[in-house]
């Protein structure tokens, strides 16, 4: 098991729900919402770095495939850098312990980290 810190997106249309991670297990933060724009993806990067600084080690960005939600995502964090894991959704799905239908992008953040 590989123990970096992670930031984990759940991607929807046009807002997303992140989760930060120091390690395998702990968490930095309560899952949040952010939008797919300039200003908050810039936060983000913010925040990458500062808990780069934090543990001394370059995060992983983990999310799921969804399409074209997801490739600019992925892009902009490849360009600035970032390893971006991207997992299959079917994979993930799998993962779901809820029988019933939800929407649960917080829990989702949790669960694809």
């Amino acid at each position: 098991m590989i123990d970096v810190p992670v930031l984990s997106i759940d991607i929807s249309k046009s807002k997303s729900v992140a989760a930060l991670f120091k390690g395998y297990q702990e968490s930095v933060s309560k899952p949040f919402p952010f939008l797919h724009s300039p200003s908050d993806m810039s936060r983000l990067t913010d925040i990458l770095l500062k808990l780069e600084s934090e543990t001394g080690k370059r995060p992983h960005v983990v999310m799921e495939a969804t399409g074209n939600y997801s490739k600019p995502i992925t892009t902009y964090f490849q360009d600035a850098g970032y390893k971006v894991i991207v997992l299959n959704p079917l994979q993930t799905h799998a993962e779901k312990k809820s029988v019933r239908k939800v929407k649960t992008d917080p829990i989702d953040a949790n669960r694809i980290a």
